[in-house]
């Protein structure tokens, strides 16, 4: 596929799953190069110049709406998430909770929380990356609307 909107190669590594965003087994994450081309060839698709409501009927972990809203704030009215399986629901509720400076801060004092308990790096590196994002988030024009 030809790119034609998410040309410009970035690093997007504030976004892997597992790292700011929540992860788990059965529940894999979503290229975000590729989310972002699909999301944009949609927006030019539909016309316009309004943000969109993002919905997605088989949210699962709720990993790419989120990527979306935070990678495309300004484009986006709000988001909207369903799925059947319990343990999607809450994989998502968690992961769309980060479409917030509450959510981010609080996912950013976890992760320094575990840095200090467990003394990984790892963590330390992952709070710095939802500091990222919620200033980014912030730029963009703050929280997004969810349910």
């Amino acid at each position: 596929m030809t790119y034609r909107h998410a040309i410009v190669r970035t690093s997007h590594e504030d976004l892997a799953s597992g790292a700011v965003l929540h992860s788990a087994p059965r529940f894999p994450a979503f290229p975000v190069r590729l989310a972002s081309e699909i999301f944009q060839r949609a927006l030019a698709l539909r016309g316009g110049d309004q943000p969109a409501v993002l919905w997605d009927p088989c949210c699962g972990s709720g990993y790419l709406l989120t990527v979306l809203a935070l990678l495309h704030r300004r484009q986006i009215a709000a988001v909207l998430a369903c799925d059947l399986d319990p343990e999607a629901r809450n994989l998502a509720e968690r992961n769309l909770a980060l479409l917030s400076q509450a959510g981010l801060a609080a996912r950013a004092a976890d992760l320094k929380a575990r840095a200090a308990r467990f003394g990984k790096p790892a963590y330390d590196s992952a709070a710095r990356a939802a500091c990222r994002l919620a200033a980014e988030l912030d730029a963009a024009g703050g929280d997004v609307p969810h349910a």
